[in-house]
């Protein structure tokens, strides 16, 4: 979190205040429209309205949800991910490099988060700035933790569920869209504490 604000504020700066040179776009706190880089073609089937776009969005948070299960469940950085994540201590016991881990583990987020961010800003054709990322960020928390912070599919049905319900309730009130996730969230854990497709875990003492 610390990170993330430094860096939103810090490329909010403007151009002159920079203590080194870089392109003028990079910094500064005004909006500027996210290019269109790929020609849309629009579609009506059964009333419903979608673009290449929406179709490009599915495929790629099918094929992402599908790359990450493999490397988290079937290659050697996927189980030092998880023995890191389930005892710190114990997997640096055996052998585990917890600093290189953490790291790759990071890493891979942030290519996950920049692939949306690219294709959101794509889809939306959003004016962008160094502040547009935290709504869908805290949008992309609320799915994890209601999908079951351990379950990748269920973040992503979770994902699917949230924009399906922010959408109608955007057609009731436009300002229910913004709280309606949040709603969800609550109810979700006072019924069922870890997530949808996630499973409670008893630890022996």
């Amino acid at each position: 979190m610390g990170v993330s604000l430094f860096l939103e504020n810090f490329f909010a700066l403007p151009p002159h205040l920079v203590p080194f040179p870089l392109d003028y776009v990079v910094f500064g706190p005004n909006y500027i429209r996210f290019p269109a880089l790929l020609e849309v073609q629009s579609y009506f089937v059964g009333g419903i309205y979608f673009t290449t776009l929406h179709i490009m969005d599915f495929a790629l948070a099918i094929l992402l949800m599908l790359l990450l299960v493999y490397l988290i469940h079937y290659t050697l950085i996927g189980k030092a991910m998880r023995a890191v994540a389930f005892d710190k201590d114990g997997a640096q016991l055996m052998g585990i490099n917890v600093d290189r881990t953490v790291a790759v583990t990071f890493a891979i987020g942030s290519g996950l988060g920049a692939a949306s961010g690219l294709m959101y800003g794509m889809t939306y054709g959003i004016l962008a700035s160094p502040y547009f990322g935290i709504f869908p960020g805290l949008q992309a928390f609320v799915a994890a933790v209601l999908g079951g912070i351990a379950s990748i599919p269920g973040a992503v049905l979770d994902g699917v569920l949230m924009g399906a319900s922010e959408t109608l309730a955007t057609s009731i009130n436009s300002n229910l869209g913004y709280m309606i996730s949040f709603l969800i969230l609550i109810v979700v854990l006072l019924f069922k504490p870890a997530g949808l497709l996630g499973r409670l875990r008893r630890e022996k003492v």
